[in-house]
């Protein structure tokens, strides 16, 4: 029950292309812990305000690709060993941009969420020694177009909007035994996938020389969502019947409406920072049983900074903190960006740790190395 409840408030963080994200995702937005909601021209603009490509001046296209390089994550959940995840390559964003004679066009595909836990535990009770076993594979898939104008040299809208598709496998085993009696065994499958239209309209304006305001939200609606959970069980008194038990049911209750609030601060040609806030609206979900969770609503700051050495090369930092009714979030990222002509590397670290509030949950924590390249041509 523990481990479930754990699940449960972990995987309530991450809805399918929300716009509060639990980890590093964009171009140089995962190296300013996600904020960016007030940059113009970016390719991490399609996640997090596509109005920032409105104001794009290039005329050139652009292909770019982001990723974890390596990336690790450690679980920590009471009376249970949790297995870390094996070091991984994941893509956050491919984003190709083409500008037109009547504003920015761009398509792309981001996995924003990403992860595989093994775990188990042993425990004795009143003489019975119960051990369990636990498997979670988790994924995030979204895929969309992105279309930005420029409607003022001061002001600008757009809208990214497409499919979003997430997917879970959970593996479970149980063994009660006293001792020379196996007393119950049972193992259990469920098999769950959402897949679900989103839309993220956003709007930038150019208040001054010196700062950026930028708005945008996020909206979802199901398109399918479907869930099957099968059960395996024996026990002392009957060992050679196996009862097997087959529910299907749909996961999903109501979807969260996101806002986010950017700001960019331009306090010189070398010297840029980012503050937004982020906010995510409370959603429900059932189990197997018809049992309704409500899961909490999401406050969240980023904090990101620009720093320019020279002509070729900056640095970015950044920090986010994110509080729900389960658990705080701390995000530390950095990262060293490279320029020739237009085009763009940025290479970097980031750290992510989740404490929990309630004695019977566990947290978790994520690091690992990142990279994205912007290409023109």
């Amino acid at each position: 029950m523990r481990l479930h409840l754990f699940f449960l408030i972990l995987l309530a963080g991450s809805t399918c292309f929300a716009v509060n994200y639990s980890g590093p995702i964009g171009h140089r937005e995962a190296f300013l812990a996600n904020a960016g909601g007030g940059m113009a021209e970016s390719p991490g603009n399609v996640l997090l305000n596509p109005a920032g490509l409105g104001f794009r001046q290039n005329k050139e296209s652009s292909l770019t690709v982001s990723g974890n390089a390596i990336s690790r994550q450690e679980f920590n959940v009471s009376q249970y060993a949790v297995d870390p995840e094996e070091m991984s390559i994941r893509p956050l964003l491919a984003a190709g941009i083409y500008p037109t004679n009547y504003g920015t066009m761009a398509i792309f595909i981001s996995n924003p969420t990403s992860f595989k836990i093994y775990g188990g535990s042993s425990s004795s009770e009143s003489g019975v020694n119960i051990k369990t076993l636990l498997r979670v594979d988790y994924e995030e898939l979204a895929a969309g177009m992105t279309w930005a104008r420029e409607i003022h040299p001061h002001f600008s809208w757009g809208v990214s909007a497409g499919i979003g598709v997430e997917t879970q496998k959970s593996y479970g085993y149980a063994l009660a035994s006293q001792t020379g009696v196996t007393a119950v065994t049972s193992f259990s499958l469920t098999e769950q996938k959402t897949v679900s239209l989103f839309i993220v309209p956003g709007v930038l304006f150019k208040a001054t020389d010196h700062w950026n305001v930028g708005l945008s939200m996020k909206a979802l609606a199901d398109l399918s969502s479907s869930a099957t959970t099968m059960r395996f069980r024996t026990n002392s008194s009957s060992p050679t019947t196996v009862e097997e038990l087959n529910n299907s049911y749909d996961p999903n209750g109501t979807s969260p409406l996101s806002f986010r609030l950017g700001q960019e601060f331009i306090f010189s040609a070398n010297h840029d920072v980012y503050l937004d806030l982020i906010y995510q609206g409370a959603s429900s979900s059932y189990n197997a049983n018809n049992e309704k969770f409500l899961t909490d609503e999401i406050w969240s700051g980023a904090l990101g900074y620009r720093n320019s050495f020279s002509n070729d090369v900056e640095t970015l930092w950044g920090y986010s903190y994110a509080r729900s009714g389960s658990a705080d979030s701390n995000s530390l990222t950095a990262g060293v960006a490279l320029e020739r002509r237009n085009n763009e590397f940025i290479f970097g670290l980031y750290y992510l740790s989740s404490v929990p509030r309630e004695a019977d949950t566990g947290g978790f924590n994520s690091y690992g190395v990142m990279f994205s390249s912007n290409v023109e041509y």
